[in-house]
């Protein structure tokens, strides 16, 4: 929980879960697939993204 982590501690987290979107170029709409950030918060059993746009 967030609320264990501590100045001492913090250099011991890791990376737990990535997600790979397999993406593709979509030549006949003239897509580029783009860099997917979000910050995921965690409410309960419940994990929330909201993507933010990168450019």
């Amino acid at each position: 929980m967030a609320e264990e982590i501590t100045a001492a501690d913090v250099g011991e987290l890791e990376v737990v879960w990535t997600w790979e979107p397999n993406e593709a170029v979509l030549d006949e709409y003239g897509t580029q697939p783009s860099p997917f950030q979000a910050t995921p918060i965690m409410v309960g059993d419940v994990l929330y993204l909201r993507p933010r746009p990168v450019y």
